[in-house]
């Protein structure tokens, strides 16, 4: 017969036993998962297995805000000294990005339509530097509901120096001229400041104006209705002649077989334009992705 005391030492044994064991379960899954992270880690993402040693056309998409990327340059670089890729299809889903950006990919783009041809297909939205970049390809294609247009610069600012006034912050920026603090949101703009930088958005929209004169030749009708930076659907866009036809990847694919004799047999081979990462780095990336757009929109200007 057990003392109460020896009742009270098995019990007090088996539950050390029990938290012990628990204890060993919870290290034993916390060691899988550092295994499972370290195969991801190793293991690097993207990247198609596609064979493109063999005549093909290429796909290419192009998705999101458009920003300077070398990577994607070097890639579209790539195509354009690529003899097995016989032409290029581009689909623009893009709401715009920065002006840098956007001239980047349209000149990357207008070094390929050189060599081969190039055909852009918009999706949902190709505005602004999205609209931008279409102007370097052979022949653009829209869906009729397609937002394109856009064609317009702006600086984005912000002023919050009534707030500070409110709260007790003052500005007190030493700088090297007048202009050198413009647009800084602590500051209230002056009217010399506004005038520079209307003036730079002039001169930008002047560059913007100049590749859609020299690609689409656009009529006065035209001209008045994308001034003041409106967005427009994709059959208002083939009306005034800012694209070239109704249309998405089969009408593409006919009209590289019409006109520069490219079989729609011919294999089209998507090539992936973003960066090979491992898991490690995705996670990396992604945990800044949602400043990075804010950060360079904020720090240059955007065609948007």
């Amino acid at each position: 017969m057990l003392s109460d005391k020896d009742k009270k030492g098995l019990v007090q044994h088996l539950v050390d036993i029990t938290t012990l064991d628990r204890s060993r379960r919870r290290w034993r899954l916390f060691a899988i998962v550092l295994v499972i992270i370290a195969l991801f880690v190793a293991i690097p993402f993207n990247k198609d297995t596609i064979n493109n040693n063999q005549p093909h056309v290429a796909l290419i998409n192009v998705h999101g805000m458009i920003l300077e990327d070398f990577y994607q340059e070097q890639m579209l670089n790539n195509i354009a000294q690529d003899d097995n890729a016989e032409a290029v299809i581009i689909h623009i889903d893009s709401p715009g990005g920065t002006m840098v950006g956007g001239i980047s990919l349209y000149k990357a783009i207008q070094r390929i339509s050189a060599e081969k041809p190039v055909v852009i297909t918009m999706g949902t939205t190709a505005a602004s530097a999205g609209y931008l970049i279409s102007l370097a390809g052979n022949h653009v294609f829209a869906n009729e509901a397609t937002t394109t247009g856009s064609i317009g610069v702006m600086i984005p600012l912000v002023d919050v120096s009534t707030l500070a006034d409110k709260l007790g912050v003052k500005s007190n920026f030493i700088t090297s001229g007048e202009l050198k603090a413009a647009g800084l949101p602590l500051n209230k703009m002056t009217p010399q400041e506004r005038a520079y930088l209307q003036s730079t958005v002039d001169q930008l929209q002047d560059i913007f104006l100049g590749y859609v004169k020299e690609h689409r030749n656009p009529s006065k009708e035209a001209l008045d209705k994308i001034a003041d930076g409106r967005a427009i659907i994709g059959v208002e866009a083939k009306r005034l002649g800012l694209i070239d036809d109704i249309g998405g990847f089969i009408e593409a694919r006919e009209w590289l077989e019409k006109n520069h004799k490219i079989s729609k047999n011919m294999p089209t081979v998507q090539v992936d334009m973003m960066e090979e990462k491992s898991f490690l780095e995705h996670l990396a990336s992604h945990s800044s992705s949602a400043l990075k757009p804010l950060q360079q929109l904020l720090g240059s200007y955007i065609a948007f």
